[in-house]
C-alpha cells in the first residue's frame, strides 16, 4: 500500500488532476479504512481515512465525472456515516458529511447502470 501511495503522490505532484493517481489513492485509502474498521476494530479511527478516500473521490469526480467507481467510493462513505450511532453520526454530520445510508443504494444502482472501470468493484453491489 505504501508503494501505491508513494507512486500516486508522485504522479499527483506532477499533475494534480491525474485521474489514475486519484483513483489509486481512493482505493488505497479505502483498503486502509476497511483494515482499520474490520481487522483492527477501530471503527471511529477509520473515519479520518474514509474522509480522505472520499476527498480523493470528490476530486476525481471534478476532473472526470464519468469515472463511475468514484461515485461508489462516495456512496460507501455516506453509508458508513449513516450507519453510525446517532451521537457519532451527529458529530460527522457537523464535519460536512451527510451520512445518508440510503445514498449508497442510489449511487450503487446508478453506478451499475453505467458500468465501471473495475469488474471487482461491481461485485460488491
Amino acid at each position: 500500500m505504501k508503494d501505491v501511495e508513494t507512486r500516486a503522490n508522485a504522479a499527483l505532484k506532477i499533475d494534480p488532476n491525474d485521474s489514475q493517481a486519484l483513483f489509486a489513492m481512493c482505493i488505497a485509502q479505502g483498503v486502509a479504512t476497511d483494515y482499520m474498521a474490520f481487522v483492527e476494530k477501530k471503527q471511529f479511527s477509520s473515519l479520518s481515512v474514509a474522509k480522505r478516500s472520499n476527498g480523493y473521490a470528490q476530486r476525481l469526480l471534478k476532473v472526470e465525472p464519468k469515472f463511475y467507481d468514484a461515485y461508489l467510493t462516495a456512496g460507501i462513505s455516506e453509508y458508513m456515516i449513516g450507519s453510525l450511532p446517532f451521537s457519532s453520526n451527529g458529530l460527522c454530520t457537523s464535519i460536512t458529511w451527510r451520512g445518508a445510508r440510503s445514498a449508497v443504494w442510489t449511487v450503487c444502482g446508478w453506478w451499475l447502470a453505467r458500468g465501471t472501470t473495475s469488474s471487482r468493484s461491481r461485485r460488491s453491489c
